[in-house]
């Protein structure tokens, strides 16, 4: 340990340096032998002006309004240097005279505090600030001239939807086999329950090997995704929150490697796009209905938000007054929210996440809605469990809302859209 540790060396230290150096200090303090009173109270001093550095720096970051800089205390190994356990079983805190060991004990505590103050603040960032985050990372990577993807599209000797869900499946556990779920919470039984393993290795080629904890993986990544027709989609503003959050912990492979998943996912679901498109000229065998949908998606995508709600509403308004053939309600229950969430993802095209349809479907719920059937933030908790297929509703082989859909379908198909 370097006794000599002076006032003017500690501007040489710079971001999280001074952190790492007050931990090396004092661990190389717990190897040395014996000291005497005056190495130790050097020893104590060194600690003790390089802890008030920290705590101004520290304090700085706190107050500073630069919040995208604050991110380098997650450098640190946060959950470790957050303990104040951490740092006061050290050996010099023991070997120093009482009254100058819980002053500078006192010190640790402080930054300590300081720290976990800095990293909550970096944890409630705002969705602009990990916005702004990504957009910068995204520039410092260029992507190859072709992407792996395009290069195995080129082989392709014909293109189908069932071959762009293959390679976006497998794309998807790629990535998760990589650890990229590591660092999130731990998953509950009921989200591991949720994962249909069965469902997902259908749409990969036989014997693709998956790790050890890809059903905890594929758990946590479903916090942060949902499905839009066929393509797997990822809800961005939380993803990139978690990711700004542990990404100094990625190694660079890792974060290379999440970089092409966000471009090809890009570029496959383009193309199922394209696919889709094209489908109504591919034959002359096209359904009406087919094509009657693909018109009102596109009017409906073409409004202005005012003008989508006030249409939905009177959807909602006619279904929860439809009856089924004995003359009962089928829409009597807060569940059947749900199937009309199925409705406007698979039929409109709709982007909204599970996550946050309850606050959309307070928007398009009629005035006259009885207290019982409006939505409520828990109404789509269970979605997962209650639905097991990865599809569209219309080609599930069981939906537990096939009523409620097929009614608000016809209901919207039966519209006059031009009157909103």
């Amino acid at each position: 340990m370097n006794n000599n540790y002076k006032c003017e060396s500690l501007g040489k230290v710079k971001k999280l340096a001074y952190i790492v150096t007050l931990d090396n200090m004092l661990k190389s303090y717990d190897n040395l032998e014996q000291q005497d009173e005056d190495a130790v109270a050097k020893s104590g001093s060194s600690v003790s002006i390089l802890t008030d550095a920290i705590i101004v720096k520290l304090t700085n970051l706190v107050n500073s309004e630069r919040t995208l800089t604050c991110r380098n205390v997650l450098i640190a190994n946060y959950d470790t240097m957050t303990n104040p356990q951490y740092w006061l079983g050290h050996k010099l805190f023991a070997d120093l005279p009482k009254a100058d060991s819980d002053a500078l004990q006192k010190k640790i505590r402080q930054m300590v505090d300081l720290m976990a103050e800095l990293a909550m603040k970096i944890f409630q960032l705002g969705e602009n600030h990990s916005e702004a985050f990504f957009k910068k990372l995204m520039k410092s990577y260029e992507a190859s001239q072709h992407t792996p993807y395009e290069i195995w599209k080129s082989r392709q000797l014909r293109l189908t939807m069932k071959k762009y869900k293959q390679y976006q499946a497998e794309l998807t556990a790629d990535i998760l086999n990589l650890g990229i779920m590591d660092h999130d919470e731990d998953a509950t039984d009921e989200e591991r329950a949720a994962v249909r393993l069965d469902l997902l290795t259908q749409e990969m080629r036989h014997g693709k090997k998956l790790s050890d904890n890809f059903i905890d993986a594929a758990a946590k990544l479903r916090r942060y995704s949902y499905w839009e027709g066929n393509k797997f989609m990822i809800d961005y503003p939380l993803a990139k929150q978690y990711l700004y959050r542990i990404f100094d912990k990625l190694s660079n492979d890792l974060r290379i490697a999440l970089y092409y998943y966000n471009v090809q996912m890009n570029q496959i679901h383009e193309d199922m796009d394209k696919l889709n498109q094209e489908a109504p000229t591919a034959s002359a065998n096209i359904s009406p209905a087919t094509t009657q949908e693909a018109k009102i998606r596109n009017f409906f995508n073409r409004q202005d938000d005012r003008t989508q709600q006030a249409w939905l509403r009177e959807a909602m308004m006619t279904l929860m007054a439809a009856t089924d053939r004995t003359g009962k309600t089928i829409f009597w229950q807060k569940q059947h929210w749900m199937g009309v969430y199925l409705v406007l993802r698979d039929r409109l095209g709709m982007r909204c996440p599970q996550k946050g349809f309850a606050d959309y479907a307070q928007k398009i719920t009629p005035q006259n809605c009885q207290e019982n059937l409006k939505i409520s933030q828990t109404t789509m908790t269970n979605f997962s469990k209650i639905i097991l297929e990865d599809k569209p509703y219309f080609e599930m082989k069981h939906n537990p809302f096939e009523e409620v859909c097929n009614r608000l379908w016809d209901i919207i198909i039966q519209q006059d859209l031009t009157k909103f």
